[in-house]
């Protein structure tokens, strides 16, 4: 009888009590995109839940947030850094420095640039300018996966799709800022400032 990866993954939930699963617990069940899918899928068949990258815990888990906090400690280890959400509770694990590593920083202000962009342009501008860099980009040879996805959602995203990508906090969101398609934009809506300002 053929088992598919999301049946072995279902049997190994069965099979285990831990109330917290690493994606790293499921790598031997099949390949990579075909444990993707079948964790999303008992995500929207609400069996896992998804708390952080690479961290997953059951839908009803049997134990308090403070154990599933322990739980995610003691499986990342004690120098662990992650940002996790059980139910409607997110928290920090880790010390955060007070010092910022490069990408971090990096991150934070692409993050600022496009709460910005989407404060000083309308979403028809914002689309026509993102796609005219596209299309330059495209023309020069300067191209990549993650353009071609900005494309795509650009032309056939939804408004709310198009800034869940720009502001969202998650690990894709954070990819795509990148390689954001709307730089430029600031200077061409800003004012025009008097001389010698």
């Amino acid at each position: 009888m053929h088992y598919s990866v999301k049946d072995k993954l279902k049997a190994k939930l069965r099979t285990s009590k831990a109330p917290v699963f690493l994606r790293a617990d499921f790598a031997g069940l099949g390949h990579s995109r075909q444990v993707s899918r079948a964790l999303t899928e008992l995500e929207h068949e609400q069996i896992l839940v998804r708390a952080g990258y690479g961290v997953y815990t059951r839908s009803t888990p049997p134990v308090t947030i403070d154990q599933l906090v322990s739980a995610v400690k003691a499986r990342l280890g004690k120098r662990v850094n992650r940002l996790v959400t059980f139910g409607d509770t997110t928290i920090q694990l880790g010390v955060k420095s007070d010092h910022q590593n490069a990408q971090s920083r990096l991150d934070a202000l692409k993050l600022e640039m496009a709460h910005a962009v989407l404060a000083a342009a309308d979403m028809d501008t914002l689309r026509r300018h993102s796609l005219a860099n596209l299309h330059r980009w495209r023309a020069i040879g300067s191209w990549c996966s993650a353009f071609a996805e900005w494309e795509t959602l650009m032309t056939t995203g939804s408004d709310a799709d198009v800034v869940a990508a720009m502001t969202g906090l998650d690990e894709n969101a954070n990819r795509q800022r990148q390689s954001a398609p709307y730089v430029g934009l600031l200077e061409r809506t800003e004012p025009e400032r008097p001389r010698g300002t």
